[in-house]
């Protein structure tokens, strides 16, 4: 196939991806990887990538001929250069015949949601998986597959970054403003802030308003970036969820992406967090 890249792995979309999502998807990726301020390796050829890619897909006519390319037998089964980057471990679709490669949060395009929760099953997500989280679309029912490693903190939070943010960092006792994807481990989603109808979460870190596993990570992010986090039920719910969906002393997985810092709004989070 002439095409070596998967256009839709690098911008961290689904092969069925709307239009309004491409767009969205490269005016973040462009941003994230823009030379002048990122402080990446190889910030430009990524870009670089991503406008290539975006080219290929904002075009219908463009876009249908390399669909067909793309599922031609003759396609290989793995880009070895595209899938070596690491703004392409979020992203969900078909490459070859067998690799699913999931992006958030989208990410994400993590920008808009639904839920209010967000220190724990309803919290943090998002995906993202930026990995490849659409506001206003309904979220996987199990965790997407990542290929980042995860990290052990001394709290016992297991944390994978997804993708490192490069806007303003969080700051403790000020508010900030978040979307997210919760499942209970070995079992199925109870929240998020992406589903329809759904909407970002804005809480004031460091202030207990949300489960200790959120205010831990958030801490340690700026805003475009994503993780996905295990959390042990001393650092979540524990033994009183505030929903059904939540076993007692459930093990959670959260995608979690930081879209503001600042005074979006007063921090409102009481509930679920």
């Amino acid at each position: 196939m002439a095409h070596k890249k998967d256009y839709y792995a690098i911008l961290q979309v689904n092969p069925k991806a709307t239009q309004p999502e491409i767009e969205r998807a490269y005016e973040r990726l462009s941003a994230a990887y823009d030379p002048g301020r990122s402080e990446k390796r190889r910030a430009a050829e990524r870009r670089a990538d991503v406008q290539e890619a975006y080219l290929t897909l904002k075009d219908p006519g463009k876009r249908r001929s390399y669909d067909r390319e793309r599922a031609s037998p003759s396609r290989e089964s793995h880009d070895r250069d595209t899938l070596s980057k690491p703004f392409v471990i979020m992203s969900s679709g078909i490459i070859g015949a067998c690799v699913v490669v999931v992006l958030v949060l989208a990410a994400l395009q993590l920008t808009g949601g639904s839920s209010s929760t967000t220190g724990q099953a309803s919290n943090p997500s998002g995906t993202p998986t930026e990995a490849e989280q659409t506001p206003g679309t309904i979220q996987p029912s199990t965790p997407p597959k990542i290929v980042a490693p995860f990290a052990t903190t001394s709290s016992g939070l297991q944390v994978a970054v997804l993708l490192e943010g490069t806007g303003a960092p969080t700051q403790v006792n000020a508010p900030v403003t978040i979307n997210y994807t919760g499942w209970v481990q070995g079992g199925e989603f109870f929240d998020s802030t992406l589903n329809p109808g759904g909407k970002p979460l804005t809480f004031t870190l460091g202030q207990g308003q949300v489960i200790k596993a959120i205010d831990e990570v958030v801490a340690t992010m700026r805003v475009g970036g994503v993780v996905r986090i295990i959390v042990p039920p001393e650092l979540g719910y524990g033994a009183s969820p505030p929903s059904d969906k939540v076993p007692p002393n459930a093990t959670l997985v959260y995608d979690l992406s930081v879209i503001g810092v600042g005074t979006p709004a007063q921090a409102s989070a009481s509930a679920s967090p």
